[in-house]
């Protein structure tokens, strides 16, 4: 029995489409993929933001299934993992720095999604250390933050998650003013940090 929590598991049923139901995703599965239990869980309490059964329910739903399955395609850089390693050596964890995942999926949000990339950018480049900074140019911002190099991480993706992306729109709600934009991507991104640290906890705290 392997001690980590698998990154991502091919077998999971909500790879299937929105009207496919995970049952190891919903019970927090500690031995399921992390990308697909936090991919399943943000796009449900995203949903949740809006009435049941409506249209902009289930596009929040695939905005949050999809920020969650790729906030950490980092993770899957044979340097990450390399890294990772490191952290669970007592020995050298005191000295191998840390190694940054979360813009990796900023980035591959960025390069691949016409006209909202950018959004998903700041929902997965602040699910460890909060939204950006959109305005200025400091080195907090998401700016700065892209414009940083990554470990090669693409090769080593599943097609499977890479080829999840839908048809993304955004809800008639959030393009109504700058401010229900702004309440959107909030909502959003509080659903990815709980669906994350909710993952997280289930496998580390499982009894």
């Amino acid at each position: 029995m392997t001690k980590w929590e698998p990154l991502f598991s091919e077998d999971c049923e909500a790879l299937k489409g929105p009207g496919h139901r995970c049952e190891k995703c919903d019970r927090l599965d500690r031995f399921h993929g992390h990308l697909n239990k936090v991919a399943w869980w943000a796009g449900k309490f995203a949903e949740g933001m809006f009435p049941t059964g409506s249209e902009e329910g289930k596009a929040a739903r695939e905005w949050g299934y999809l920020a969650g399955l790729w906030h950490d395609l980092g993770k899957f850089a044979p340097e990450w993992q390399a890294y990772l390693k490191t952290k669970a050596d007592p020995h050298r964890s005191d000295v191998s720095g840390k190694l940054p995942h979360a813009r990796s999926g900023a980035k591959h949000s960025v390069d691949t999604l016409p006209n909202v990339g950018m959004l998903f950018a700041f929902l997965i480049s602040g699910h460890h250390s909060g939204l950006g900074n959109g305005i200025d140019s400091t080195d907090s911002s998401l700016e700065k933050q892209l414009g940083k190099s990554v470990p090669e991480f693409l090769p080593f993706v599943p097609a499977s998650i890479l080829d999840a992306a839908p048809e993304i729109f955004l809800p008639k709600f959030s393009v109504s003013s700058p401010t229900s934009l702004g309440i959107f991507l909030r909502f959003l991104f509080s659903a990815l940090v709980d669906a994350d640290f909710l993952a997280t906890e289930a496998f580390m705290s499982h009894d």
